[in-house]
């Protein structure tokens, strides 16, 4: 027969056990979500895009990925999602914490066409950027790399578009009026590659002047430094990798304790 010496000893280290298997199952959802945070992966879209610079309806961004953005300065709150479908990728940036649209405003976003790196923006490599002239007018325009650095500013590529907005609209995280970009690329730009590499910036000029960065460091003209894009061929899955790791340590803790309290019943 156990005493309450023995009894409390197994307790503890059951409790032991359980707060290392805990530990592990936080530390490798931090480091899938940092992966992930590098990566993009673009899937195949099952509900379409009406590029109207908001959330159309609720469920027209629910099958993107989706990708937090950092603070280069300060805090802010902003994601980039993205999706294709036979003709264009959509990348949609939600500037939730820029609820002001105003002069200076501005939206950029960089393709490694071919994902070929490099330490200087080549032919392949693309620059799109939307920027608020006044709160009333904006401007649309492109940069391709030379091999060398950025070319000058050309008018997008045939099919390219975006729309900005700062409105109250069908956003069903956060539907109070706040900054968004939504822009069309058409997909003939990556030559068949299903491995890209895109960078993404955002700023509230005024009154913040905070800029809103994925990755979460990266040099404009180093391809080589920006985050994968892959391309999917599939629709997104239902579960993400972060919740399957969860779910299975949580349910082995479970199972683990149950047997536990099995063996201090037979002792």
């Amino acid at each position: 027969m156990l005493c309450w010496g023995d009894l409390l000893s197994r307790k503890l280290n059951v409790a032991r056990f359980v707060a290392c298997v805990m530990l592990i199952i936080f530390l490798a959802t931090i480091r899938l979500s940092q992966g992930q945070e590098q990566s993009i992966t673009c899937w195949i879209l099952t509900n379409p895009v009406d590029v109207d610079g908001k959330w159309t309806n609720p469920q027209e961004w629910s099958d993107a990925s989706e990708a937090l953005m950092v603070a280069q300065l300060g805090n802010g709150t902003a994601y980039v999602r993205t999706k294709h479908d036979a003709d264009y990728l959509y990348v949609l940036v939600d500037y939730v914490s820029d609820t002001v649209l105003g002069a200076g405003d501005y939206c950029t976003i960089r393709f490694d066409a071919k994902g070929d790196g490099g330490n200087a923006p080549r032919e392949d490599d693309y620059s799109f950027v939307l920027e608020w002239l006044t709160a009333a007018s904006s401007s649309f325009w492109m940069r391709q790399g030379t091999g060398v650095s950025w070319g000058g500013l050309t008018g997008p590529v045939g099919g390219a578009t975006v729309k900005s907005d700062c409105k109250p609209s069908a956003d069903p995280y956060f539907a109070a009026a706040h900054m968004v970009y939504e822009f069309r690329i058409p997909l003939a730009i990556f030559a068949s590659s299903m491995n890209s590499a895109i960078c993404v910036d955002v700023q509230d000029r005024y009154p913040s002047g905070i800029t809103m960065l994925w990755p979460t460091t990266y040099n404009t003209e180093r391809p080589s430094t920006w985050g994968k894009l892959t391309i999917s061929a599939v629709p997104i899955p239902e579960f993400n990798s972060v919740g399957i790791v969860a779910g299975i340590g949580i349910m082995s803790t479970m199972s683990l304790l149950v047997l536990n309290k099995k063996r201090l019943r037979k002792d």
